[in-house]
Parts: C-alpha cells; sequence; structure tokens
C-alpha cells in the first residue's frame, strides 16, 4: 500500500520550490537592475549629449542622412585599427588625438555658427540619435 502525501510534506516542498523560483527570479531582477558599465563608445557619446541638438541640426542638414551604424562606422573608420576594441581612455585619447587633427588640418564643420571637427560632430549627432525626442533641436 502507498502511504498517502502528508499536508505537511506537500507544504513543505510547495515552500522549496516557491523559494528556489523567487530566488532565480529575484536574482534576474537584481541583474537587470544593477548599472552595467557602459561600452566605450556609448560612455564617449553620452559626454556629447548636451550637445545633440546641434547633432540634430547637422544631421538634418545632411542629403543623405546618416544612422546609427553608418555613423559608428564613419567614426571608427577615421579612429583606425584596434579603435572597435579600444577600452574606454584609449578610445578617449583616439578621439582627443583625431579631433586635434581634424582642427589641424581644418576638417570641420560649420553648425549654427559654430565650427567643430569631423568626429566631435559625429559624437554629437550619435548623442542626438541616442536621445531620441529628448533630444529635438530647437527650431
Amino acid at each position: 500500500m502507498s502511504r498517502p502525501h502528508s499536508r505537511r510534506r506537500f507544504l513543505v516542498l510547495a515552500g522549496a520550490a516557491g523559494g528556489a523560483t523567487a530566488l532565480g527570479l529575484g536574482a534576474a531582477v537584481l541583474g537587470r537592475l544593477q548599472p552595467q558599465a557602459p561600452e566605450p563608445l556609448e560612455g564617449l557619446v553620452a559626454e556629447f549629449a548636451e550637445a545633440a541638438p546641434i547633432g540634430g541640426v547637422w544631421l538634418d542638414a545632411q542629403d543623405e542622412r546618416p544612422d546609427r551604424e553608418e555613423l559608428e562606422d564613419q567614426l571608427f573608420a577615421d579612429l583606425g585599427d584596434g579603435a572597435r576594441d579600444a577600452d574606454a581612455d584609449a578610445l578617449r585619447r583616439l578621439v582627443d588625438e583625431r579631433i586635434r587633427a581634424e582642427y589641424e588640418r581644418a576638417q570641420v564643420r560649420h553648425v549654427e555658427d559654430w565650427a567643430f571637427a569631423l568626429t566631435e560632430i559625429r559624437l554629437c549627432a550619435l548623442a542626438f540619435l541616442a536621445g531620441g525626442a529628448a533630444s529635438t533641436p530647437a527650431g
């Protein structure tokens, strides 16, 4: 004769299963809530957030408006080999060197009476695209 399952045994097993599920879900939720370190380019673009509206104006003036992927590809191509794999500090140095060189070669873009190095304006445009409607340029 098989032994019937007791209420106590059922409650213990149900509690254990529920606890394990809750712990698993809790860990998953906490993992999503913990801030993730941004990718080096995302961190750099965030530094240009205040200039995002300028990026929007520049994008609107383009005959063929580049999207985020095209801007990133152009930026990394200009920065040279290894830029995509660079850490945040190395990427910052590459960008600073590139911006300095662009000003020296007069590779600038004029937006609303301001002159920006091409790399700067691309970063402003990326910041505009990252910010969406919050970065809409003043008309």
